[in-house]
């Protein structure tokens, strides 16, 4: 134990004397840890020996390297798995690009088809000999069809999920300047019935208790 005899070695020579752990070999030839706590015995004021306690660590130590392995494992894996999530972090972010190119594209090819396909047609339809209640219905189908084209469409629609199918409808004919009367003629309903309609609307979008024009607030929303 040659660390052992530097040690009193040093507290000998007035080193101060401290605990220290040491490597040591058994008969055997096997390998053991301990703990030396050397403390200085003195008589008529000069030292006389050393008395020192030595304990077997052994089994600490092996516990000791069992838990720095242990942690040094923990700490792989949570590196490992902070890779992984920022791969999966990574991908998410390329898939949701390209979700949203794609539904770019898709809302570009509808917009282009009915201005290019579709709107034409009812341009033509329109110069034609119609009645007052195809005009409305036609105007209808066009004011439809520029709401789905709109670049904006989908705040459009998040807004109009809170009418129901009749009160959409009412609230096309009122962005087209039809009034109540000639409303309930087209849809064939009393006059009460659209005003209930139209409360409803109002209600929906919080306009109650506001001076707020209901045509002009609908039309603001296209």
């Amino acid at each position: 134990m040659k660390n052992a005899v530097r040690l009193f070695k040093g507290v000998m020579n007035g080193e101060p004397p401290k605990m220290a752990e040491l490597k040591a070999r058994r008969k055997d030839g096997s390998i053991v840890f301990v703990e030396v706590n050397p403390k200085v015995m003195e008589k008529d004021g000069e030292i006389s020996g050393i008395l020192t306690i030595i304990r077997d660590i052994t089994e600490r130590k092996k516990i000791e390297a069992e838990l720095h392995s242990y942690r040094d494992h923990l700490e792989e894996l949570v590196k490992e798995r902070t890779h992984k999530l920022e791969e999966a972090n990574i991908a998410l972010k390329v898939m949701l690009k390209k979700a949203q190119e794609v539904r770019t594209e898709i809302e570009n090819n509808i917009s282009l088809n009915v201005k290019e396909v579709v709107l034409p047609y009812l341009e033509k339809l329109r110069k034609s000999k119609l009645s007052e209640t195809q005009k409305t219905y036609l105007d209808s189908i066009e004011d439809s069809l520029n709401d789905i084209s709109a670049s904006h469409m989908h705040g459009i629609s998040a807004k109009y999920l809170k009418l129901t199918p009749s009160e959409i409808q009412v609230a096309n004919l009122i962005k087209q300047g039809k009034s109540t009367k000639e409303i309930a003629d087209f849809l064939d309903m009393s006059t009460r019935t659209i005003d209930g309609h139209r409360y409803n609307i109002r209600i929906k979008f919080g306009l109650t208790n506001k001076k707020e024009n209901l045509r002009t607030y609908l039309l603001s929303l296209t």
